[in-house]
């Protein structure tokens, strides 16, 4: 027994790294479709029958427990925030009306389905999946708002199917049913398990910042401790009879919302940490899609012989899937028509519109899938359970036919234009550059040769730039804002710097050394070549150069005694410290924003952003082994600037082949969470392997 689960574990995994090969061959088909296929063809194909059943609470917290706090770790939380009534709306009210509504459709069609039956597999059909539509086609034009919506209905939803499939099934089993008791249970498991969950998710983050101020944390533990939560919150949850889906969700929310404190440690922690969390949704979602196709067969033979006729099953699956569909229509028409109440006339045609996609957008997958396959085998009394395999039929027929619309019809109606299509791309060279900053600060922590760290930091510099770049470009509006906020802080410190003379607490010489460094810093943040160092970034450079120097390169003055250097990097320490708050409190303003604050507070987590890793890169720096600083410039004004050696362009062009391949990982990543289509995944990676080819040829920028 144990060799045989074993050897279907195994042949799991293979069968999830061949479809992520056939996923790039199969480009009109989402993965999804392409795993359950090859989950069909192995189970027709094997040459004993494989046993993929699994216990039901087992089913819920080792596949749906850990995939649903990655997704909620990666949410966009104030679009969540802003969206909060209509993703509740749905998550809550529409789950129970397709329960109750597919519920009386099936036994009014089918009488011999006893009601509570019919009822718990209405309640499965209740929530989405989003990881199967964001692994759909990716040619899907969403605006912010739908995304948003259908992400978080997905994390929110999935609680409510289970808490109605459960009374449903308690009602099937036993016969009783109370609906005082269960709306009164309902609330206390929802509330409960959120509430658990935020909890959970402070203490983790406690524990964690705890451990790591004490020095013992590392990777290892990082990164193993990461993944043992969701178990750990999820069965902690269940044991108190609290929704343990919303306490996981809840636990990832308020895990990653708690402000950490950033450093090239932090960010290889979290560079390696996502990497995993990537492989093992990956496989998760994989290997229960190919559950779901290994189990079409065993739901569909027994069916086609049993007590209901085949046409009438076939009818009842049709039926199910229209009046799935035409619910969640109607509960968007009215969504949208609540939204826009205050417009002067309504644009009925593109409201329909919107609504049939948003209808599409939520196919039914993995959770619906793991739900059905609870339904228990026999009642309290012995006796099996009415018509199981005929509804295990059903829902995997609407979990087929959802996500063939969603993958053939939604394309159709939300097809990208071009100009879409170019946004898509400059979105996508901008995660990639990240991913490559996030790295390259990952492999400066761990460079113990000043040449090695000058390479790395030349290098990151440029992604950095084109990071810049492409903000600029996706969203001028806060591009000027930075701008603006640039100037606002070189004010702030000018006037905190007079304050200072005035009390007379540093050396004047000191006062004004630094009021230059901060002159410097703003032109330079102003400047094309040089905006990306970030304020902190630059006055963080200057105090480690110097204090390492002592002062040796400052233009303008020497300080060569130990007093001088430390009061001038306590000076740049209390100014950093400065303007790391007045960014954080307009970053994180909980009051209510109007647009024009909206763009000020995104503009101030953009140069928050940026500061970390040039940070990291500057204090690495100083000149270069052969006199250049990470610019290339000579670092004395007028002064010729020597060759590079050639053991600096070959430290170069390493740091430039691992970017490379970070840019080809991401690429990857954005293509397997449906971000990108295969034909801009291509375009992409091309891009990079003509890079590779003139990197390799000796043209190094």
């Amino acid at each position: 027994m144990r060799m045989e689960l074993l050897i279907t574990t195994l042949l799991l995994i293979a069968a999830v790294l061949v479809s992520a090969v056939l996923d790039q061959i199969m480009t009109r088909l989402s993965l999804p479709l392409v795993q359950m296929i090859m989950g069909v063809v192995i189970m027709l194909g094997a040459p004993t029958a494989l046993d993929t059943h699994l216990d039901a609470e087992l089913f819920l917290v080792l596949f749906i427990a850990p995939l649903l706090f990655d997704e909620s770790r990666h949410i966009d939380r104030r679009a969540l925030m802003r969206n909060l009534g209509g993703i509740l709306s749905l998550a809550i009210g529409l789950v129970i009306a397709i329960t109750l509504g597919v519920g009386f459709a099936l036994h009014l069609l089918e009488p011999s389905i006893p009601l509570a039956a019919a009822f718990a597999l209405g309640a499965t059909l209740g929530p989405t999946d989003a990881a199967a539509v964001a692994s759909l086609s990716g040619s899907v034009a969403l605006d912010e708002r739908q995304r948003a919506t259908l992400s978080g209905e997905a994390l929110f939803n999935d609680a409510s199917g289970v808490v109605s499939f459960q009374f449903a099934v308690a009602a099937a089993t036993t016969g009783a049913f109370s609906l005082s008791q269960a709306t009164g249970t309902f609330a206390i498991s929802f509330a409960g398990g959120l509430a658990l969950g935020a909890v959970a998710g402070l203490i983790a983050a406690l524990i964690g910042d705890g451990v790591r101020a004490i020095g013992l944390d590392g990777t290892h533990f990082h990164v193993v401790y990461e993944l043992v939560i969701p178990f750990a919150v999820f069965l902690g949850a269940e044991a108190l009879h609290v929704s343990g889906i919303l306490a996981v969700v809840a636990a990832g929310l308020v895990f990653t919302l708690l402000p950490h404190h950033r450093s090239t440690a932090r960010a290889k922690l979290e560079l390696v940490s996502s990497s995993i969390w990537q492989t093992l949704s990956f496989i998760l979602n994989g290997v229960v899609f190919l559950i779901l196709g290994m189990q079409l067969p065993a739901a569909l033979l027994p069916s086609w012989n049993g007590s209901v006729a085949t046409g009438q099953l076939l009818l009842l699956t049709a039926v199910a899937t229209i009046v799935t569909l035409g619910i969640r229509w109607v509960w968007l028409m009215a969504m949208d028509l609540l939204h826009n109440r205050h417009a002067a006339r309504h644009d009925w045609r593109c409201m329909a519109r919107d609504a049939t996609i948003m209808t599409l957008g939520g196919p039914k997958g993995a959770v619906t899938l793991s739900i059905a396959l609870t339904i228990p085998v026999t009642l309290s009394n012995g006796s099996a359970f009415p018509h199981r395999d005929d509804l295990l039929f059903i829902a995997s027929g609407v979990i087929v036919i959802t996500l063939l619309l969603a993958n053939f019809v939604m394309p159709l109606l939300a097809p990208q234009t071009e100009h879409q299509d170019d946004r898509a791309l400059l979105e996508a060279r901008r995660g990639i550059a990240e991913h490559v900053v996030e790295g390259l600060t990952g492999r400066l922590s761990s460079e113990h040769t000043r040449e090695g760290a000058f390479a790395t930091a030349f290098v990151l510099r440029g992604y950095q730039a084109q990071v810049c770049e492409l903000d600029d470009e996706l969203d001028p509006v806060t591009s000027y804002a930075v701008r603006v906020l640039i100037d606002e802080i070189g004010t702030l410190q000018e006037q905190y710097l007079d304050d200072i003379a005035a009390q007379g607490g540093y050396d004047d010489a000191t006062v004004d050394l630094c009021r230059q460094a901060l002159h410097r810093a703003t032109q330079m943040m102003h400047g094309r070549r040089r905006k990306v160092k970030a304020v902190r970034g630059v006055l963080s450079a200057i105090g480690h150069r110097f204090a390492a120097r002592g002062m040796h390169h400052s233009p303008d003055r020497h300080l060569g005694s130990q007093a001088d250097q430390r009061q001038f990097i306590a000076l740049v320490t209390a100014i950093q410290q400065r303007t790391d708050t007045y960014l954080r409190d307009i970053a994180e303003s909980p009051e209510p924003l109007t647009d024009d604050q909206h763009v000020r507070a995104k503009a101030a987590r953009r140069l928050t952003q940026r500061s970390t890793p040039l940070a990291h890169a500057n204090r690495a720096l100083g000149p270069a082994p052969d006199g250049h600083t990470a610019d290339g410039t000579a670092i004395r004004p007028g002064k010729p600037a020597p060759r590079m050696t050639a053991g600096c362009r070959e430290l170069i062009q390493d740091a430039q082949a691992q970017a490379h391949t970070l840019e080809l990982e991401a690429i990857a990543a954005l293509r397997d969470n449906g971000s990108l289509t295969h034909d801009q995944a291509s375009r992409l990676r091309h891009d990079v392997v003509i890079m590779q080819m003139a990197d390799s040829a000796g043209e190094v920028d």
